[in-house]
């Protein structure tokens, strides 16, 4: 990798996809799911070309906010592998036509539904950092 021109710029090779909107979001009692299109989608053959990253928020302990980001769900996972203790507290979930929010203790993660890319991360009202256009992706190798 080289850094110039204030990005980094990828070796030969590497393709690297990020989410550009929360296109659809899916929340179940302690979960939020988004569907992150890494390209616009503005008609059907759109859905076509790119890959669909998925975010999965949850909270493994109280004051802990747990992010996966993948893509290709259900391969074998590999070894080695360790298991991850899991003891969440009370956590809340909504969605609205402007963001879908997860609270677990005294963090919370929202994310913006308004066809921008953005998750801010916030402790106690207070917004700590936030995720936005190209701050995550997936990389993908030749």
């Amino acid at each position: 990798m080289k850094f110039s021109e204030g990005f980094w710029r990828m070796r030969p090779g590497v393709a690297v996809w990020h989410p550009v909107e929360a296109y659809d979001v899916s929340q179940s009692p302690d979960e939020l799911t988004i569907y992150a299109p890494t390209r616009k989608i503005e008609h059907r053959g759109h859905t076509l070309g790119g890959p669909l990253v998925t975010i999965r928020l949850s909270s493994p302990l109280p004051d802990v906010i747990r992010v996966r980001l993948t893509h290709f769900e259900g391969e074998v996972p590999p070894k080695p592998e360790f298991p991850i203790v899991s003891a969440p507290g009370p956590v809340a979930v909504s969605t609205t036509e402007e963001a879908a929010e997860l609270t677990a203790g005294r963090l919370s993660v929202r994310v913006s539904r308004d066809h921008q890319w953005r998750i801010e991360y916030a402790a106690d009202g207070r917004v700590l950092t936030s995720s936005v256009p190209n701050g995550i992706g997936i990389a993908e190798t030749e």
